[in-house]
């Protein structure tokens, strides 16, 4: 599956890329909201199904995971969300309408990160 990954902490984009990679997963980095949304834009563009998943962290400079995951669910919609967060997932789940975003409580261990993935891919 082609994943994006979009997380600012060096060690845990590292760390979330070997594992995803470990399980089979084909994985593109970004280490911001801008460089995710130029990512996503430069491969979906024509192919708006490119990427099964992308992964977002919340706390990002430039643009954050929420705002990443609105506009790219502006262009297509269907695309399947994960956004990594430390905060309540509550919060979220009451103020987002978007029904093909799923959440991931940090911290998180492989499994979890890994069994995250698997449920959004379905």
């Amino acid at each position: 599956m082609q994943i994006l990954l979009a997380e600012d902490e060096p060690a845990i984009r590292t760390t979330c890329e070997l594992l995803l990679k470990s399980n089979g997963h084909k994985v593109r980095l970004a280490s911001d909201g801008h460089e995710c949304l130029e990512i996503y834009s430069t491969f979906t563009n024509g192919h708006p199904d490119f990427f099964d998943l992308v992964i977002l962290d919340y706390r990002m400079p430039i643009r954050d995971g929420l705002e990443c995951a609105k506009e790219i669910s502006a262009v297509n919609p269907r695309q399947k969300i994960l956004l990594m967060t430390a905060y309540s997932t509550d919060d979220f789940r009451a103020k987002i309408g978007l029904p093909t975003m799923r959440f991931l409580q940090k911290p998180f261990t492989g499994d979890e990160l890994i069994s995250a993935v698997e449920s959004s891919l379905k």
